[in-house]
C-alpha cells in the first residue's frame, strides 16, 4: 500500500490513511487537519451516542482533545511513554504485568473498537470487504 496508494481514502472507515512516516508528522503537526469526535459519533453511531459510556468516556482522553488541554494531559502521561519509571525502580520500563500480546493489541484496536462503536458487523476484522 505504502508504493501503491501512500496516501489512501478509505470508504469503509470514512478517513484517510497515511502509511508513510513523513506524512504522519506532518498531518499530526497541521493545524488545519484535525478531528471532530463528538461530530463523528453523531455521524457513525447517532445523536444518542453520549448514552453509551465507552464512546462518551473517550471525548474527553487526551487523544480526542485539542490544543492546551491536549498538551496538558500529555504531559501529565509522558513519564509513561518513557524507558523509565519514575522512581527508577524499573529502568527497562513497563511492569511484566502489565504486557500484552500482539494478538490481543490487535483484538483491541479492531474488534475491541468496532464493538465499542457497535458496528463489529461491518468493521472490527482485516478481511475482505470488511
Amino acid at each position: 500500500m505504502r508504493e501503491a496508494a501512500p496516501v489512501y481514502r478509505s470508504q469503509t472507515l470514512g478517513a484517510w490513511l497515511l502509511t508513510r512516516y513523513d506524512d504522519c508528522w506532518a498531518a499530526l503537526r497541521d493545524p488545519r487537519l484535525g478531528k471532530n469526535y463528538p461530530g463523528q459519533m453523531q455521524h457513525h453511531v447517532g445523536p444518542a451516542w453520549r448514552r453509551h459510556p465507552s464512546l462518551a468516556d473517550r471525548e474527553h482522553s487526551m487523544i480526542n482533545v485539542h490544543g492546551p488541554d491536549h498538551t496538558r494531559r500529555r504531559r501529565l502521561v509522558a513519564r509513561a511513554f518513557n524507558r523509565r519509571t519514575i522512581d527508577d525502580k524499573h529502568p527497562k520500563g513497563w511492569f511484566s504485568e502489565q504486557k500484552i500480546t500482539v494478538a490481543e493489541a490487535i483484538e483491541a484496536y479492531t474488534q475491541g473498537s468496532a464493538y465499542a462503536a457497535g458496528r463489529e458487523k461491518e468493521l472490527g476484522s482485516i478481511e475482505v470487504g470488511k
